[in-house]
C-alpha cells in the first residue's frame, strides 16, 4: 500500500539520518545480501545513540536566566541550582514565562525522541524475527522486566511426604481390607458411564412400582436436595401414565424419570436401581449440542445414585458432567429474564449441584470443579413449594412444608468452600486450622435450636445431614496433619482434635437412637421406629464419617463413644454398600489394634507408623496419601500372593461393596467394642469418657457369649485375638 503512510511521516521534521524513513532505509540497506556490510542489532543500537548525541550537540544550548541575558554573560544555571553570576551578586536567578515555556517544549521533544529511538529499536528486532534474518541478539534492556507465567504440569510443585520405609504389608492390607472405601493406585480401566448410541423409547414400569419409588424419592431426597419442581414433574408423570407411553414427552424428560426411579431404590431396595439407570443412559445422546437444565438434573441424580451405591469414581465423573452442563446453560449466573418459577428452579438446580460437588470433593479428596469467583447466584427460596392435588394417589393430599435442611446445608457448604485452599498446604499451621475450625463450629449458630450441638432432645435423622457434614469437615481438616511431614506434637494435636469431632458426632447420633416424642408406645419386643428412620435416612457420607470416627475413637481407647457410632452403623448394615466396606476395614483395624495391645504397644500407638496409616483411613486413597510414596504400589496379583502367604482367601470385591468372607458382620464389631468398654471400666474405674447415653443393647447376647475376657481383672493385657475377631 504505497503512499498510505508516507504523507503523515513526511510532515514530521526530523534530524537527517534519524527520522523513521532514514533509519529504516539505513537498516534495510545494510542487511546481508544487499551488497553492503551487515551490522548486528547491537551495532545498530550504538549507531542510533551516537546519532542522537550528535543531534543534541548541534542543538542550541538552554537559554540563560533573566539577569544573565540582560548582562549578556554566560549562564551556568541548572534545573536544581542557580547560576554562579546570580549567586555572586546575591540576586534571584529566575526565568521569564516565555523562556520557561520554551525550556518545557525542548524537554518534551527530548523525551519524545528517546521514546522514538527505543521504539525503533524494538521494531527492528521484531522485524528481524519475522523475516528470519538469522540469530537475533536480544536487547534485554526492555525485556528484563517481562515475567511470563510458567505453563505446564511443573509450574508449581507441592511438597509431598518423603518416601517412607517400604510398606509392602501396609499397602497390601489397605488393598485387601480397604476395598470399596479406600481407592488405592490401580491400573484398572475406567468404566464407561455414557453409551455412544441412543436406544428406542422403553415401556413404562408398572404404575404401582413407580408410585412406590416416587414416594420413596420424595420422602428421602427431595427435601435435602429439591432438584425437581415437584408440581410440574408430578403433573407430567400423571399425563404419561394416562397416555400409557412416553411418546408425548422429550427423551431427556424420559431419562430424568427413570433416573428418579433409580434414586427411589436407594433408601429401600424394593427393585434393582441399576436397570432404571441403564435405561435412562440409553435415552440420551452424550454428544448432543442442545443441552438444557434437564440434562444437568439428570446427570446430578445419576451421580447421587452412583455415589450411594458405592460407585464413587463413576459418580464423580457424572457430577463433573452436571457441572459443565450447568455452566453451559448459564445456571451459575444471575442473568437473563426468567419467570419467577423458572428463575427459582435454576437457582435450586445450581445450588444442588454446588452442594453435591463441594461435599463429594471433600469426601474423595479431589480438587473442586467450581470456582466461587465465577458464580453469582443467590440462594433459593423454598417458600413456593405447594402441595400436590388431592387426585394424586401416590402421595398424601397434604405435604409438610419443606424442612430447613436445604438452607442449613447451603450455610455449611459455604464454610466448606473455604477449606479447600487450606488443605493444599502440606502442613496447616495452628492459627489457620483453629480459625477454620471455629468458623465451622459457628455454623451451628445459624441452625434451628434443635440442631445445636448442646441440645439433648430427640433428633430426626432425616434432618441431621447438615450437622454430619460439619463434623465430617472438621475431622477431615484436622486429619490432614497426620502426614509424616508434621512433627510428632502436631500429629498428636491432630488426633486430639479428630477425637473431639468424633465425640460430637457420637452425641448427635445418640439423639437419633430413640423414638420420636409423638410415636406410639413401643411394643413389648422393643420399638423399631427409630431404627427404621435411621436406616432409611442414612447416606454414604454418614457411613464413611461414622467409620472415620470409630477409627479415631478406638485408636485413643474411647470405646463408649465408638460403641454409639458402631451401633448406628450396625443398624444401617447392608442398606448402603459402602457401610459393609467400612465394617470390613474396621474389623481388620480392630484386629491390628488388639495385636498391638497384646504386645504392650498401646502407649506408643501415635509413634507407630503402621497404625497411623491405618487410622488415617481413606486419606491414603487421595492426593495427600503417603503410604504409596517411594514403595512398590503392588497390584491385584500381589494381593492374591499376599493372601496365600498369610493363609487367608482374598476376595477382590467390586466397587459395589460385595462382602469378603473374612469378617463376621457389624454385630461382632459392636460386641467387641462393648466388651472392650466394660473391661476398660473395670480396669480403670477412674477414667471418665464423654457423657453419652448408653446405646440400645439390641440383640447381641449371642455375639457376646462367644467373646472371652479381653483384659484380666488385674489389668493385664492378655488378649485372645482369634476369639475376639
Amino acid at each position: 500500500m504505497p503512499g498510505v503512510y508516507s504523507q503523515p511521516y513526511e510532515q514530521i521534521p526530523v534530524t537527517p539520518g534519524h527520522g523513521p524513513h532514514g533509519y529504516l532505509d539505513h537498516a534495510r540497506s545494510e542487511r546481508p545480501g544487499t551488497g553492503t556490510p551487515s551490522m548486528s542489532h547491537a551495532q545498530i543500537s550504538t549507531a542510533a545513540l551516537q546519532a542522537q548525541k550528535r543531534a543534541y550537540r548541534q542543538r542550541r544550548k538552554d537559554p540563560s536566566c533573566d539577569a544573565c541575558r540582560e548582562r549578556k554573560v554566560k549562564c551556568d544555571a541548572t534545573d536544581t541550582s542557580s547560576c554562579s553570576e546570580c549567586m555572586s551578586r546575591n540576586v534571584r536567578c529566575q526565568f521569564t514565562k516565555e523562556t520557561n515555556r520554551r525550556m518545557s517544549s525542548m524537554k518534551q521533544v527530548q523525551d519524545l525522541e528517546k521514546q522514538l529511538a527505543q521504539t525503533r529499536q524494538e521494531a527492528n528486532q521484531l522485524r528481524s524475527l519475522l523475516e528470519g534474518s538469522g540469530p537475533m541478539d536480544v536487547d534485554t534492556s526492555f525485556t528484563s522486566d517481562l515475567q511470563l507465567p510458567q505453563l505446564g504440569l511443573g509450574s508449581r510443585t507441592q511438597q509431598r511426604a518423603p518416601p517412607t520405609r517400604e510398606f509392602p504389608n501396609v499397602q497390601q492390607n489397605i488393598r485387601v481390607h480397604g476395598q470399596g472405601i479406600i481407592k488405592a493406585p490401580s491400573a484398572r480401566p475406567p468404566t464407561m458411564l455414557l453409551q455412544g448410541h441412543v436406544k428406542p423409547l422403553p415401556d413404562l414400569p408398572p404404575r404401582q412400582l413407580a408410585d412406590t419409588l416416587l414416594r420413596q424419592y420424595h420422602s428421602s431426597l427431595h427435601d435435602a436436595l429439591p432438584i425437581l419442581h415437584w408440581r410440574s414433574f408430578s403433573q407430567q408423570y400423571e399425563r404419561v401414565y394416562q397416555d400409557g407411553s412416553l411418546q408425548s414427552v422429550s427423551r431427556v424428560w424420559a431419562a430424568l424419570f427413570f433416573v428418579v426411579l433409580a434414586c427411589g431404590t436407594i433408601r429401600d431396595t424394593v427393585e434393582d436401581g441399576r436397570s432404571f439407570l441403564q435405561v435412562s443412559q440409553g435415552l440420551l445422546d452424550p454428544w448432543t449440542e442442545g443441552v438444557t437444565m434437564d440434562h444437568a438434573q439428570y446427570a446430578l441424580l445419576s451421580s447421587i445414585y452412583l455415589v450411594e451405591t458405592n460407585n464413587r469414581s463413576a459418580g464423580w465423573t457424572s457430577l463433573g458432567y452436571a457441572v459443565r452442563v450447568a455452566q453451559d446453560v448459564g445456571l451459575h449466573k444471575e442473568r437473563g429474564s426468567w419467570s419467577v418459577e423458572d428463575g427459582e428452579m435454576r437457582r435450586r438446580v445450581w445450588w444442588s449441584i454446588y452442594i453435591s460437588e463441594r461435599i463429594l470433593a471433600l469426601e474423595l479428596d479431589r480438587p473442586p470443579m467450581i470456582d466461587d469467583e465465577d458464580c453469582d447466584v443467590s440462594p433459593p427460596d423454598l417458600s413456593d413449594e405447594t402441595a400436590i392435588k388431592t387426585s394424586t394417589t401416590w402421595l398424601p393430599p397434604s405435604l409438610p412444608r419443606p424442612s430447613p435442611t436445604f438452607t442449613a446445608v447451603v450455610q455449611v457448604v459455604k464454610c466448606i468452600s473455604q477449606l479447600f485452599k487450606t488443605l493444599r498446604q502440606p502442613v496447616i499451621p495452628s492459627p489457620a486450622i483453629y480459625a477454620i475450625d471455629e468458623r465451622l463450629s459457628n455454623c451451628f449458630a445459624g441452625f434451628p435450636p434443635l440442631h445445636h450441638i448442646q441440645s439433648n432432645e430427640y433428633l430426626d435423622p432425616r434432618t441431621f445431614h447438615p450437622m454430619v457434614y460439619l463434623q465430617n469437615a472438621r475431622l477431615v481438616l484436622h486429619r490432614h496433619n497426620l502426614s509424616p511431614i508434621c512433627t510428632s506434637e502436631t500429629r498428636s494435636v491432630a488426633v486430639d482434635n479428630c477425637i473431639l469431632a468424633a465425640r460430637d458426632t457420637a452425641k448427635i447420633i445418640s439423639r437419633t437412637m430413640q423414638d420420636p416424642p409423638d410415636s406410639p408406645a413401643p411394643a413389648p419386643g422393643g420399638s423399631q421406629i427409630w431404627r427404621s428412620n435411621l436406616r432409611s435416612a442414612a447416606s454414604a457420607i454418614l457411613c464413611t464419617h461414622l467409620w472415620r470416627c470409630i477409627l479415631f475413637l478406638c485408636f485413643r481407647g474411647e470405646y463408649q463413644a465408638a460403641l454409639v457410632c458402631a451401633q448406628a452403623s450396625s443398624i444401617i448394615d447392608d442398606a448402603r454398600p459402602v457401610n459393609m466396606a467400612c465394617g470390613r476395614h474396621l474389623s481388620f483395624f480392630l484386629q491390628q489394634l488388639l495385636t498391638k495391645l497384646q504386645q504392650g504397644g498401646g502407649a506408643h500407638l501415635e509413634r507407630d507408623e503402621e497404625m497411623i496409616a491405618y487410622v488415617s483411613g481413606d486419606l491414603q486413597g487421595g492426593d495427600r496419601s503417603w503410604v504409596w510414596n517411594g514403595g512398590s504400589r503392588g497390584s491385584p496379583r500381589n494381593m492374591m500372593d499376599h493372601a496365600s502367604s498369610t493363609g487367608r482367601t482374598a476376595i477382590v470385591s467390586s466397587p459395589e461393596g460385595e462382602e469378603s468372607g473374612d469378617w463376621a458382620g457389624w454385630a461382632s464389631i459392636v460386641a467387641t467394642l462393648r466388651r472392650l468398654m466394660n473391661e476398660q471400666q473395670r480396669s480403670h474405674p477412674l477414667r471418665h469418657g464423654p457423657v453419652l447415653p448408653r446405646p440400645p443393647q439390641g440383640d447381641t447376647s449371642q455375639a457376646e457369649s462367644t467373646l472371652p475376657r479381653i483384659l484380666s481383672p488385674g489389668g493385664s493385657n492378655r488378649i485372645s485375638i482369634a476369639n475376639i475377631i
